[in-house]
């Protein structure tokens, strides 16, 4: 069977990115359905009309809109992908459940209003919608498996972990914090709390956004640090999870998963040291984020496989950014899950223009 897939939203991350020759392909939400044996990609709509042109160059045989009722009328597509702005997520989805599609693929955040994005959730699983977030690392084999070996000790008990990420919370934050949830939940519970400070360094962020440092608790008592790094000087995205005998380190640019062992001192006799260099690798720069979500979505159709980037993920997401928004405007105070009002992510917004 091929799926009809069409794309809501045809700019960098929708379309215009397939044309980056140094990106793994495919690279955008068109190129995955371009590309994967089940779909075909029916058409793309956009506000902006300039981007028919490189549509053309890109996704020739795609058909243009500029409306999505239109579109949605005409192609009568099995899946959705959503790429606009956050803060259209929802109703562009909410048209789609009733357009009678059977997936959709929707760009993070899933809403900049937490209510909103649990309602959405709730109305997509009554009618029986696919609804997957693009929190892209969630459909990575290796990383499923790092999850699997965190969680059977491959380190021992966790101690402590690290994160690095440029380009703003809400825009890239978003995908460590889901990141950290998906590896560290099944043995460490869910986030109770978390503390953050702007950056206060010169840095690059996306207009509305900023880029925060924390600590988020999770329910046993560990504890998640999270950095931010200047893009402007050097894109980064990294994990380092230490054990009590080993660690592991995840360098998201380069696709590769590095497993470290202690070993005896090698220059003071009784104590114990990390291995200098790592015991196995795991790397595959190539791998592209889009493929794996393409070949998820499809099995999802097919009664293969259950959402691995599912509503739900999202909604725990974006209520940890809120917290850690609301904390960093209130200057590092400690925010728990249970007490982050529905206030949506202005605060990050205000922190930026401030």
């Amino acid at each position: 069977m091929t799926y009809r897939a069409v794309v809501i939203g045809a700019g960098r991350i929708g379309l215009a990115l397939e044309a980056d020759d140094r990106r793994p392909k495919p690279a955008t939400h068109a190129g995955m359905w371009m590309h994967h044996p089940a779909t075909e990609l029916a058409a793309l709509c956009d506000v902006v009309p300039e981007f028919e042109a490189v549509a053309r160059e890109i996704a020739p045989e795609a058909r243009c809109y500029g409306d999505i009722d239109e579109m949605l009328s005409a192609e009568r597509p099995d899946i959705v992908s959503i790429a606009t702005h956050q803060d259209s997520h929802v109703a562009v989805a909410r048209r789609a459940i009733d357009a009678g599609v059977k997936a959709i693929a929707c760009e993070k955040p899933i809403s900049d209003d937490l209510s909103t994005a649990q309602a959405l959730v709730t109305e997509a699983a009554g009618a029986g919608v696919h609804l997957i977030v693009n929190h892209a690392r969630r459909f990575d084999p290796a990383l499923r498996t790092l999850a699997s070996n965190l969680q059977n000790g491959v380190i021992g008990e966790v101690l402590q972990v690290t994160g690095y990420y440029v380009y703003g919370l809400i825009s890239t934050g978003t995908h460590l914090i889901d990141l950290l949830r998906m590896t560290l939940t099944p043995f460490a519970g869910d986030v109770s709390w978390v503390a953050a400070w702007p950056n206060r360094m010169i840095h690059h962020h996306p207009d509305g956004d900023i880029c925060v440092d924390g600590v988020i608790g999770f329910e046993s008592g560990l504890k998640a640090n999270i950095q931010s790094l200047d893009m402007r000087s050097y894109d980064h995205f990294e994990l380092r999870y230490y054990g009590r005998s080993g660690l592991v380190t995840f360098d998201g640019l380069q696709r590769r998963i590095d497993y470290y062992e202690d070993v005896d001192a090698g220059t003071r006799s009784g104590f114990r040291e990390l291995s200098a260099t790592p015991l196995r690798s795991e790397a595959n720069p190539d791998n592209s984020y889009f493929a794996f979500l393409a070949d998820h979505l499809v099995d999802c159709l097919g009664g293969n496989a259950t959402v691995a980037s599912s509503g739900e993920d999202s909604v725990h997401a974006l209520a940890i950014l809120q917290a850690m928004s609301q904390s960093a405007e209130r200057g590092g105070e400690v925010v728990t899950l249970t007490e982050c009002a529905d206030v949506g992510l202005h605060s990050v917004a205000a922190l930026a223009k401030g």
